[in-house]
């Protein structure tokens, strides 16, 4: 179909958006230990590691603490459990409850590559 070439470039511009535009940093949440990721293409650098940390676990109503390992040139996109997102290397999430609890995955990306992506597994004390 003729359409479906334009179809696929208007997705991965919407796709690019998402990831540049600085999505509102929402809340965040903490893993314990860390998690490596191998590099999935494009521009990023192929020894490339993701490695994400946080507070978990942490206690209900306090606050919950990702963090990304520094890629240089990277813009990182957070998401996870209750809508959670964020455009934050380092994301927060406050008021933390047994809910927000799960897994969150962070992708960080350099220009039009497909970047690398992390999950980690956050719980409540």
């Amino acid at each position: 179909m003729k359409y479906d070439k334009l179809i696929n470039q208007i997705a991965c511009l919407l796709l690019i958006v998402a990831l540049t535009a600085g999505c509102k940093k929402q809340d965040s949440v903490g893993y314990s230990g860390n998690s490596n990721a191998s590099n999935n293409g494009g521009n990023m650098n192929t020894n490339s590691n993701l490695v994400l940390g946080s507070n978990s676990p942490v206690a209900s109503g306090t606050t919950l603490n990702l963090t990304a390992s520094t890629i240089t040139g990277a813009s990182y996109y957070w998401t996870g459990t209750a809508g959670f997102y964020s455009s934050d290397q380092n994301a927060t999430r406050a008021n933390f409850v047994v809910a927000d609890a799960g897994v969150y995955s962070c992708t960080a990306s350099v220009g039009y590559s497909q970047g690398v992506t992390a999950s980690i597994t956050v719980s409540v004390k």
